[in-house]
C-alpha cells in the first residue's frame, strides 16, 4: 500500500547547479570522479535558487511465509518542488543515479560534500557531511532506519530496497528546474 506523500521539510539553494547523488561519494576528487561514469555524481544545470520543498512517498509491503506476516516499509521516491512553482511543468528524465550506501540525495552544488557546511545536525555530526546524512536515514541510538529529511540545502533518503540505479526526473518551467523526482520502487 502506498502512503501518501510526506512534507519532511524545506532546504535552501544559492546556486543554479543542484548534484543528485549517494552522499558516501562526496569525498571523491575532480580527477576521481572524472574516471567514474557519470551517474556516480550527476549535475542537473540550471535549477532556480531559492526554497525547495521536500516530500517522500513511503510504501508498505506485506509479506507472508508459513501464515506469519509482517510488513515493512520502504521509501518509494524523493521529490522536490521549488516555492515558486506553477501547474505549467513539463516533466522529463533527465539523468540517472546510483546509489552505493543505499541512500540518494538532492543537494545545492556548493553545499555537496562540504563539512564546513553543515550545521543542523547533532554536535557528534557537525563536521561530517556524510555522517549529518546518515543521520537523517539511520537512528543509531535506537538502531532503526529513518527514511530521510533535510540538510540546510538539501534532501536525503533511503534508496526504496538499497544500492542500484534509478531515474532522476526533473520538472522544468521553461529553462529552469523547478522539480525533482526520484522513484526507487515501482510500485505495482
Amino acid at each position: 500500500m502506498i502512503l501518501e506523500p510526506t512534507h519532511v521539510g524545506s532546504f535552501f539553494a544559492r546556486s543554479e547547479t543542484f548534484i543528485v547523488a549517494d552522499p558516501c561519494n562526496s569525498n571523491l576528487t575532480k580527477e576521481e570522479e572524472a574516471t567514474l561514469h557519470q551517474s556516480v555524481i550527476s549535475r542537473i544545470k540550471d535549477c532556480r535558487p531559492g526554497k525547495w520543498e521536500v516530500f517522500l512517498s513511503i510504501v508498505e509491503n506485506i509479506f507472508e511465509y508459513k501464515g506469519n506476516k509482517r510488513i515493512e516499509e520502504h521509501c518509494w521516491a524523493l521529490s522536490a518542488l521549488h516555492e515558486e512553482v506553477s501547474d505549467q511543468i513539463s516533466w522529463t528524465l533527465e539523468a540517472e543515479v546510483i546509489a552505493d550506501s543505499g541512500q540518494i540525495g538532492i543537494f545545492d552544488e556548493a553545499f555537496f560534500g562540504n563539512d564546513d557546511a553543515v550545521i543542523d545536525a547533532p554536535k557528534a555530526l557537525q563536521d561530517s557531511f556524510y555522517g549529518a546524512c546518515v543521520y537523517l536515514t539511520y537512528d543509531e541510538t535506537k538502531k532503526e532506519k529513518r527514511f530521510g529529511g533535510c540538510l540546510d540545502s538539501g534532501a536525503i533518503a533511503l534508496s526504496g530496497y538499497g544500492d542500484g540505479l534509478y531515474p532522476i526526473n526533473v520538472g522544468r518551467e521553461g529553462q529552469w528546474g523547478v522539480g525533482f523526482n526520484i522513484p526507487f520502487i515501482i510500485p505495482e
